[in-house]
Order: structure tokens, then C-alpha cells, then sequence
């Protein structure tokens, strides 16, 4: 099952038994020829029955997703302040760096930034529409009848002024 040189140049394929260029192989520093036993098109069909076989006996991809998303929270969290300072220390040591980066990065793509930022605006401004709607009806909900009473004592008094006025005018018209 080891693939073999048969030529300078040319290897053999122990997966489907064919000679081959060394430049279809791929390479492997455990073997002490340099290259993998099987041509890198084999290769890829080896994974890709294995993981269906690996399907087949239970449900290979969520049960990896679950086991590779615990070990990414884990490494998280072990890491997160270690990560946290050296982020700090590499931003205090290259901070002159990092600005003229972000000014190069600037000047040269000031058009893709400008319409990002239309584009954000224009969504802002939708996203505080409903935002305030929903806020509103929330809030005429819970505070129906304090808005009704200010709402009638409001009527009240334009009536009141209404009549002050309605007065004004009729003793100005009888003098």
C-alpha cells in the first residue's frame, strides 16, 4: 500500500494502480520519499468516501460542529485576557503603524467607504423608524390612560381659551 518511484520523475499510485507524474502527488515529510502513497485526485476521493461512511454511521458533521464549537468556547475563554493584553501591547508598540495604515486605507479607498456609510446611514434611519413606531405603540399601550387625561385636560383648556377669545371678540364688537 506505499506508492513507489518507478521513474525520476514518475511515482506510483497505490490507490488506483497507475504511474504518475510527481507533481500529481501531494507531499508528506513522514514518508521518507517525500510524497503520499496515493495522486491527489485519489486522495480527495479517500476523504470524500470516508466521510460518507462516516455519515452513514451517525451524524458525523453535527457531532464534530458540536465538539469543535466547545473546544472554540474553551479555548475562548482560557485565552480571552491573555489575548486582551497582547492585543493592547501590540496596538501601544505599533500604534503609529497602525495609523498611517488606516489613513493609506483611507485615501485609497475613500469611494467604498462613502457608500458604505450612505448605506449604513439609510439603514439607521429604517432600523429608527420601526424602532420609534414600535417604542410609541409600546408606550401608548402602557400609558393609555395618563395620555388620554393629558389629551381631554389639553381639549379642556383650548375649550377654555376658545370661549376667553369668543368673549374678547364679542365685547370688542359691542363697544
Amino acid at each position: 500500500m506505499f506508492g513507489f518511484f518507478v521513474d525520476k520523475d514518475k511515482y506510483y499510485c497505490c490507490y488506483c494502480n497507475q504511474v504518475k507524474f510527481i507533481t500529481d502527488f501531494g507531499k508528506c515529510n513522514i514518508n521518507l520519499k517525500g510524497f503520499r502513497s496515493k495522486c491527489t485526485k485519489c486522495q480527495t476521493q479517500y476523504i470524500y468516501d470516508w466521510k460518507k461512511s462516516q455519515e452513514k454511521n451517525g451524524d458525523f458533521k453535527d457531532r464534530n460542529k458540536d465538539k469543535l464549537r466547545t473546544y472554540e468556547q474553551n479555548y475562548r475563554e482560557r485565552y480571552k485576557v491573555k489575548r486582551i493584553t497582547y492585543d493592547q501591547n501590540y496596538r501601544e508598540i505599533n500604534k503609529e503603524k497602525l495609523i498611517t495604515y488606516e489613513q493609506n486605507y483611507r485615501e485609497i479607498n475613500k469611494e467604498k467607504i462613502k457608500l458604505k456609510q450612505e448605506n449604513l446611514s439609510q439603514d439607521r434611519k429604517e432600523e429608527l423608524k420601526i424602532y420609534s413606531k414600535n417604542y410609541m405603540r409600546k408606550y401608548y399601550r402602557e400609558n393609555r390612560e395618563i395620555i388620554l387625561k393629558k389629551n381631554a385636560q389639553k381639549y379642556r383648556l383650548m375649550k377654555d381659551e376658545q370661549k376667553i377669545i369668543n368673549q374678547i371678540l364679542y365685547y370688542a364688537d359691542v363697544t
